[in-house]
């Protein structure tokens, strides 16, 4: 599991500056008391590519669409394939690692996504968080709080951005990212490596490249290169689609 700062729970912490998350994170794999105190919002570190992605939505103006070269037909693919897939559930391995500081934080879990607007995130290891949404609702629960939030989802900015995001990349719909990324495919067409067009932003975020299954019809990976040299990567794993998901899946009883 991983920080967050502000009102994001800890699967989608806001994204920090790069020096204060990387001094941050220093603090915390040095000391690994930080750590649980970071697991549940006391050590506001960069944790997590959703966040960041959905920073950088809020940060960046739409503009005009800028370079797609080869992108066009490839992501008419994409969002056909994932057109088909209704629900999306698997493992995920994320890990933070730093460039300058030979040591590293990684957390494991479980996800699951049920279109246009279900998600549950849980964290099972090094400490347990479960984040879920339904529709404009939402509820988290993590091991040291013990209670059970509700919420809006509108009342809630960070997580807000960051869920839509994710619903976007599971949808498909890579052109409407095109206003305020460069976007790049890989030879193998099956990677989407999107670089920020603002200056300011890239000082922050290098890139972001997201890596498809063979079906196109859902990730692989994504990951966040910063511009310091440091990067998050979620992996995904034991991915099931179109599976019958129970609506209990999204909701999280009280405590």
């Amino acid at each position: 599991m991983y920080p967050f700062t502000g009102g994001a729970p800890p699967v989608f912490p806001l994204l920090l500056g790069a020096r204060q998350s990387r001094r941050a994170l220093r603090r915390c794999v040095a000391r690994p008391s930080r750590l649980r105190h970071a697991v549940n919002g006391h050590c506001p570190i960069i944790a997590s590519v959703l966040a960041a992605a959905a920073v950088l939505a809020s940060l960046v103006p739409c503009g005009a669409q800028g370079s797609r070269p080869g992108a066009d037909g490839f992501l008419d693919k994409v969002k056909a394939a994932m057109a088909s897939v209704k629900t999306t559930r698997g493992t995920f391995k994320q890990t933070k690692k730093l460039a300058i500081f030979d040591d590293k934080v990684e957390s494991d879990g479980a996800f699951a996504i049920q279109r246009p607007d279900r998600l549950r995130w849980a964290v099972e290891r090094p400490f347990r968080s479960i984040l879920v949404i339904a529709g404009d609702r939402g509820a988290r629960w993590n091991e040291t709080r013990k209670a059970v939030e509700r919420f809006s989802v509108a009342e809630k900015p960070g997580i807000d951005v960051a869920v839509k995001q994710l619903f976007m990349w599971y949808a498909g719909r890579y052109e409407t990212a095109a206003d305020q990324f460069d976007l790049a495919i890989d030879a193998a067409g099956r990677r989407i490596a999107m670089t920020p067009k603002n200056k300011k932003v890239r000082e922050v975020v290098a890139r972001i490249t997201i890596e498809l299954d063979s079906s196109l019809g859902t990730l692989r990976s994504i990951v966040l290169e910063e511009d310091g040299g440091d990067s998050t990567t979620i992996a995904f794993d034991k991915v099931e689609t179109n599976v019958d998901l129970a609506a209990t899946l999204f909701e999280l009883d009280g405590k």
